[in-house]
């Protein structure tokens, strides 16, 4: 069954994050989802002790998410009624109590059940589709109401060696799972999952390409400053920013960090405040060298989204890290224009990577990795969707 003219629950948490490419990926998601003819309500949940606030964003989607606000705010506004302000003070003040008494993330689980709960009783959406992992309260009230639902997964948990998989864990992921049309899991953590999961349910998909090719060569063409090495994103030190920095001052070379982080590393970084948009899109196409920094060590198992980004603009990306498989050298396996440097072996290949002859658009290249893009990882997606609604 077809799903145009369908109303489609899209819940994120990443759509509203300025800074972060995840952000990007749960965007083009969400277009995609628009040229099958659905019509979208996005969810985000920027707080639990604030008020689910509908808005209507740049994007053209009707948009809720739950807005933290500061109680004074909230007690003076002449559009909260008294039943709701009366609601917000006490879901405020037991928020607090769950700090305390360190049952947080229990109380948060239930806010977030119940605020879906509040949205779906006023949109009335003919399914859901999860880009984050909902929690066993929420699938449970899904099931309750005959609501079907689709999971995705961007990241995982499962290979993550400071997340311990206790048998109550792995329970409460397969009762989503079993309760849902399709959870779908990217290429790279499929394996790891099913060391855990037999479910026929879980299925692999590809990660989506970001910037569709007219955007890329637009970008192209409209560049106006040119920078050798860029960054893009935070650089804490978990990700080896001070060894970076010894290295790019080896090499006697500046790094430049587009980001609202500016920790002090060292005199090799350049920092300028974080691009979005068009304007993030235009500085990756002048840059000469695209940079990431793996998520090795100890989180092997995350996938830095913005990779995709780079991907996009065929650009030569050079990524540092200490492990000899992660998901992004997976990502990257046909990739020919990136260089790997551990950071903690000599710079011999680095070097010789760079005075290899750079070229700008490589139309082979895209076209290598198409079958990333937004609407072709969406199609299994999609055959789910359509098989919840037949």
């Amino acid at each position: 069954m077809s799903l145009k003219g369908k109303k489609i629950l899209f819940v994120t948490s990443s759509l509203f994050d300025e800074y972060n490419a995840a952000r990007d990926i749960a965007y083009s998601t969400a277009t995609a989802l628009l040229s099958f003819g659905t019509d979208q309500v996005i969810v985000r949940y920027g707080g639990h002790d604030g008020l689910p606030t509908l808005v209507e964003e740049k994007c053209g989607f009707k948009s809720y998410f739950t807005q933290r606000r500061k109680l004074k705010s909230i007690l003076t506004d002449k559009n909260v009624s008294a039943i709701q302000k009366i609601k917000t003070v006490f879901f405020g003040a037991l928020l607090r109590v769950a700090r305390i008494v360190r049952l947080q993330e229990r109380l948060e689980v239930l806010l977030n059940a119940r605020w879906l709960k509040k949205i779906i009783k006023a949109e009335k959406p003919s399914l859901v589709l999860f880009v984050s992992h909902p929690s066993k309260q929420t699938a449970k009230i899904l099931k309750k109401i005959k609501i079907p639902y689709v999971v995705i997964h961007y990241d995982t948990t499962v290979e993550d060696p400071n997340v311990k998989m206790t048998k109550k864990r792995i329970a409460e992921e397969k009762y989503v799972m079993d309760n849902s049309e399709a959870l779908f899991v990217q290429n790279c953590f499929y394996k790891g999952y099913r060391k855990y999961y037999t479910s026929d349910k879980l299925k692999p998909y590809n990660l989506p390409l970001l910037v569709d090719e007219e955007k890329v060569l637009t970008a192209y063409a409209s560049k106006e400053k040119n920078y050798k090495f860029s960054y893009f994103g935070q650089l804490q030190a978990f990700r080896n920013g001070y060894r970076v920095n010894d290295i790019f001052e080896e090499l006697g070379e500046k790094l430049f960090v587009f980001s609202t982080d500016k920790t002090n590393f060292g005199k090799a970084f350049e920092w300028s405040p974080a691009v979005t948009g068009q304007e993030l899109y235009k500085t990756i196409a002048g840059s000469d060298y695209l940079v990431a920094l793996d998520n090795s060590h100890p989180y092997e198992h995350y996938f830095p989204s913005k990779t995709c980004l780079y991907v996009s603009f065929t650009k030569p990306i050079i990524i540092f890290g200490e492990s000899k498989k992660t998901a992004l050298r997976e990502f990257l396996a046909e990739y020919d224009n990136f260089y790997y440097q551990d950071i903690n072996e000599p710079l011999d290949g680095l070097r010789q990577f760079l005075t290899k002859k750079q070229k700008g658009f490589d139309k082979k290249t895209y076209d290598q990795y198409r079958g990333y893009s937004a609407e072709q990882a969406l199609k299994p997606i999609i055959a789910a969707l359509e098989g919840s609604i037949n």
